[in-house]
């Protein structure tokens, strides 16, 4: 997938080539360019009175020239699809929006975030405010000129639509809806084009004081920068407020990549913890001290044979995150795995996997989109590891180019934004279906274009599109052209430019004289949000025959058995409760897991690079332990590897949420904190029974 914007002509290279020229930015601050309104204001005359007949012409020649201008195309223009004939322009309909404003930035922007900021939630009234932070894209000889920039839009109006019906609606507490739109922003320095961009906020322990606000860029150096722009967000509200140099400086460095990236999302419920991944494959996790300083963890998560091009944490469960690649695949991955391998894979297309959004509604819903135009919804309660390639619960090939942004409304868990390769930025409800007679209206539709497409948006390069998490409906999106303009649905040609726009669309009455948007009156379906939960599977609560349960027989894990978490899949190991035990045996020195129709897993054991480590990890996965060997001694289970003189190969440890580790000390005598001392063994019994 292309990242890199490319100039106006199509001639710009992408990765690692030149960077668009820089805008004329003579006529306004530096630092940043200035609302740029689309449609100027109307007035109507009270004094001009026309009545038909009068303008001197013929009435059969005024008769004509209505007729002639009464013959236009009924046809759908598709935007993104066709062309324009010689002379012909999209025109934009001012009514498909209730908020439209555009701006300018000195360089490109690749990516962007908003912030959440204290002004409410669900908010509706006029005229708006909002917070962003934008990373930008200067060309290579002139990376130095890169920096953050941290925007502050207030007096963003409504969009003036005379007597329409549809504003009958409006708030009454709207105040000012024709107010000029204010931007105000901060620059932060940096040397390097920022790939990606994303907000992490820490609640304050003081009430009367904001929440700490932090930025993770991931640039095209393969550094990742922590940067604090609480500072520069106060400049906004407090006057006489400064901002240091040294608060200009990242406080944090994340130096673990080896190359540039693209991957990066904060978790949703622990804070302070980070993820990234590049294009080697690799995702590192860096956390949050209980001190306020950084660290990485210098064992990253493998298992891709592509770039990672996203990541996105579990909205519910803290230890879980999904990463998408170029290889076609999505895995999920539980953090707290030793092996660092994931414990679910999905192929689930035969091209790069671009981008990924994990509902916040309705947590088992996850959406993605591909490098061929391709974007669907995933059911993650049908993933399994043994599974083959999932069906989707819903897939359009509508998009003609990549998919380059997706992301899940915020409150509606069936409204989806995505924006595209094609030109396009697109609305989607996946609650809609038509009936009969709304399929005999939409006859002059293409067969290929879904009803669940509630809006298009013309811009060019769309490179990101997020939604506002606290205004109704808003969504902010980037891209090149006059871009980064968000009117969803109408074209406007302009010089080459990068822009950030900021609308709010009537997404449930947009209409256009084109009939891109199709936007079918339909209530939304609002599934209960649910835990995803990664089910495998066992032979069953019977032993098969060749096959043993492996138990402890002392306290205080007492007939707890050896299992994985999730039963039968990939995970670290356990001793825990019967009702989950899995069936093992030994052979040629591995410790097999049968997992019925899921196939066979064997138990690993870590390799330290230490080896006076006293604890040694173990876990599940589906190729074979490559570190030491398993036995039988009796029906004890021993483990024993030449390099580790250990004073007694039977002896394990129970620790932490009951996994289970390698003892390579003596048993009982110095048992390491929060862990037991245990010895597992056979039992061929016909029921796991306590």
């Amino acid at each position: 997938m292309s990242k890199r914007t490319a100039d106006a002509n199509g001639d710009g290279p992408l990765k690692g080539g030149d960077r668009p020229e820089k805008m004329d930015v003579d006529d306004h601050p530096q630092d940043m360019g200035e609302f740029e309104d689309e449609f100027e204001d109307e007035f109507e005359s009270e004094d001009e009175i026309l009545e038909a007949g009068v303008d001197g012409r013929p009435d059969a020649e005024r008769e004509a020239e209505e007729k002639d201008a009464m013959e236009v195309d009924q046809g759908t223009f598709i935007v993104g699809r066709n062309k324009l004939e010689p002379g012909q322009t999209l025109a934009p309909d001012p009514t498909t929006y209730e908020m439209l404003h555009s701006l300018s930035t000195p360089w490109p922007c690749l990516s962007f975030d908003i912030v959440k900021d204290s002004l409410g939630d669900n908010r509706k009234a006029y005229p708006a405010t909002m917070y962003a932070v934008a990373g930008t894209q200067a060309e290579s000889s002139r990376a130095g000129e890169n920096q953050l920039v941290v925007m502050k839009f207030s007096g963003l109006s409504r969009m003036n639509r005379g007597d329409d019906e549809d504003s009958s609606d409006d708030d009454d507490d709207d105040d000012d809806e024709d107010a000029d739109p204010i931007l105000e922003s901060k620059s932060v320095p940096l040397k390097s084009t920022t790939n990606r961009i994303r907000t992490h906020q820490i609640p304050s322990q003081d009430p009367g004081r904001p929440p700490t606000t932090l930025t993770a860029a991931m640039t095209e150096s393969s550094d990742v920068f922590i940067h604090d722009i609480t500072p520069h967000l106060a400049t906004f509200d407090n006057p006489g407020t400064t901002v240091t140099a040294q608060q200009n400086k990242p406080v944090s460095t994340v130096r673990a990549h080896k190359s540039e990236g693209y991957a990066v999302d904060w978790s949703p419920t622990v804070t302070g913890k980070l993820l990234t991944g590049d294009n080697d494959g690799l995702i590192y996790l860096t956390s949050r001290t209980d001190g306020g300083g950084w660290v990485t963890d210098t064992r990253p998560f493998q298992g891709h044979t592509g770039s990672v091009e996203e990541i996105q944490w579990s909205p519910s469960e803290q230890s879980v995150f999904s990463s998408a690649s170029s290889d076609g695949t999505i895995r999920i991955w539980d953090v707290r795995s030793k092996a660092r391998k994931p414990a679910i894979t999905m192929k689930v297309s035969d091209y790069d996997v671009n981008v990924m959004s994990w509902s916040r509604q309705t947590t088992h819903l996850l959406a993605s989109g591909a490098d061929d135009g391709t974007w669907g919804v995933w059911d993650l309660r049908q993933w399994k590891a043994s599974a083959d390639k999932p069906q989707p619960l819903a897939s359009f090939q509508y998009h003609k180019e990549q998919i380059t942004s997706i992301e899940w409304h915020p409150t509606d868990d069936s409204i989806v934004a995505v924006a595209a390769g094609d030109n396009t930025v697109t609305l989607w409800d996946l609650a809609v279906e038509l009936d009969e007679e709304e399929n005999s209206k939409a006859a002059g539709v293409p067969g290929d274009v879904p009803p669940q497409l509630l809006f298009v948006h013309y811009l060019k390069d769309a490179k990101e599109v997020h939604w506002h998490p606290q205004i109704t409906g808003s969504l902010v999106a980037t891209g090149q052209q006059a871009a980064v303009r968000f009117e969803l649905g109408q074209a406007v040609t302009r010089k080459s430019q990068a822009k950030v726009s900021i609308s709010r669309a009537a997404m449930f009455t947009t209409k256009t004289t084109t009939q891109v948007l199709m936007a079918v009156a339909a209530g939304l379906h609002h599934a209960a949000a649910q835990t995803p939960t990664a089910t495998g599977t066992n032979p069953g609560p019977t032993l098969v025959d060749g096959w043993y349960w492996i138990r402890a027989v002392a306290e205080p894990n007492f007939h707890s058995y050896l299992q994985s978490q999730p039963t039968g899949l990939p995970s670290d190991a356990y001793l825990d409760e019967a009702t989950q035990a899995g069936q093992f045996n030994v052979v040629d020195g591995q410790l097999v897991y049968n997992t019925g129709a899921g196939g066979e897993l064997y138990l690993h054991v870590e390799r330290p690079d230490d080896l006076t480590q006293r604890a040694l990890g173990t876990w599940f996965a589906k190729e074979e332990n490559d570190y030491g060997e398993f036995g039988f001694q009796g029906d004890t289970v021993i483990w024993h590897v030449d390099e580790i003189q250990r004073p007694n190969e039977a002896a394990w440890l129970v620790c932490e949420e009951q996994r289970l580790y390698v003892n390579t000390g003596a048993y009982g005598w110095e048992t390491p904190e929060g862990c037991a001392d245990q010895t597992i063994h056979s039992y061929g019994g016909a029921t796991a029974d306590v």
